[in-house]
């Protein structure tokens, strides 16, 4: 028997003894048990008719095994080790170089060097519109249904709207970035939200959709600004179990919705949509850059100064990638003006995790901003959009 038909013969045979083998190819028994070493297969009891085994022996081959069996478990760990390693890196660059390869979809330019401009921002973020927070959950602070939330999203638009008209006496506002930082529903992501959610994911999906086409029709039927929207999914509205890295839109209901109101207004040429591709966006505002994320890049582990330590340590390690004059974030449900950072407050406003988390009390609402045209681009006014 030629030695690749004995290779295989031998792996084929696994579960035949070494005199059976060595019988059938014509070797002998230890160059039987020499092969099967140097193959790799587990090793065999020598057994023959003329030969018995002592206990002593019979607890050495036990031991072997044994010992080989360690071997090739501990192997195994280690192999799957390597590879979540592996898959983990693989993630971070993928991470990585979606930041390095995404460039500025759109670029806000000033009109006039010699005319005091700005360009309004309006953040619309973690809405969780169909989850239901009752009074006696939140010792009577807060109370949240859907009616409540419609009347809340309405109030978003109306007093953006009016914050806008206040800063048009004295400054030229042309342009409005309307940024959607995700988190607009609370999906399936958790068991006991779902107890409390009053729609399904996908009629509060739909449910969602409703209130941003009636929000931005009245933008622009009560202003003159062109409007920049900039779409983003939270951690909230996706379909999958875990958040797929670099890949997220795939299982996002809110990136369906976006690209439904991007259908809808797709013959308004006073409205321009981004839907980026990756979890950040980067926006040219005059000479100055801003960059936008839902925020659950960022872990919060609850320690001292909050979460501005971490999100200024995120922040250090992005711009290493794609410099940024500003981040924009959602997320944590705080309203937080951090110079080079701006934190979104929530639509839900208290709500029972909030309670058990010891977060400190916030009132519903969402940030509205002005980057200012003077030397290249300032963050100049920073003010809520009160909901209640």
């Amino acid at each position: 028997m030629k030695t690749n038909q004995y290779k295989k013969f031998l792996i084929k045979n696994q579960d035949r003894d070494y005199a059976w083998l060595s019988k059938k190819t014509g070797r002998t028994p230890e160059t039987v048990r020499k092969s099967y070493s140097s193959l790799g297969l587990p090793p065999k009891r020598i057994t023959t008719q003329n030969q018995k085994k002592t206990a002593e022996k019979m607890v050495e081959e036990d031991i072997f095994l044994k010992l080989y069996k360690d071997k090739e478990r501990t192997k195994d760990e280690k192999y799957q080790i390597a590879l979540d390693r592996a898959e983990r890196a693989e993630k971070a660059l993928d991470s990585i170089m979606l930041l390095k390869n995404n460039k500025s979809s759109h670029k806000i330019i000033s009109s006039s060097s010699n005319i005091s401009e700005a360009t309004a921002f309006m953040v619309a973020s973690d809405w969780h519109l169909e989850e239901r927070v009752t009074k006696g959950q939140v010792s009577g602070v807060n109370e949240y249904t859907l009616d409540i939330a419609k009347n809340r999203a309405e109030k978003f638009f109306i007093n953006g709207v009016r914050l806008i008209k206040i800063f048009q006496k004295d400054t030229k506002i042309d342009t409005l970035v309307l940024s959607i930082l995700g988190d607009l529903i609370s999906g399936n992501l958790h068991e006991d939200s779902q107890e409390r959610n009053q729609l399904g994911a996908m009629q509060s999906i739909s449910f969602a959709q409703e209130l941003f086409v009636s929000g931005i029709k009245y933008i622009l039927e009560n202003t003159n600004c062109k409007i920049t929207i900039v779409c983003h999914s939270g951690n909230h509205g996706r379909i999958s179990k875990k958040i797929h890295w670099g890949n997220e839109n795939m299982s996002s209901l809110e990136w369906l919705m976006y690209c439904n109101l991007s259908d809808i207004f797709k013959n308004e040429k006073r409205c321009t949509f981004i839907i980026p591709e990756g979890d950040t966006s980067y926006l040219d505002v005059y000479n100055m850059k801003i960059r936008m994320i839902h925020g659950h890049q960022v872990k919060f582990g609850g320690g001292m100064g909050g979460i501005t330590i971490p999100m200024r340590k995120a922040i250090a390690q992005w711009d290493r990638v794609q410099q940024a004059d500003l981040t924009i974030f959602g997320h944590f449900h705080q309203r937080i003006d951090g110079g080079n950072f701006i934190g979104n407050g929530s639509l839900i406003g208290y709500n029972a995790y909030a309670q058990a988390m010891k977060c400190e009390f916030e009132s519903p609402a969402q940030q509205f901003f002005l980057i200012s045209n003077k030397n290249g681009g300032m963050k100049t006014v920073v003010s809520p959009i009160w909901l209640d």
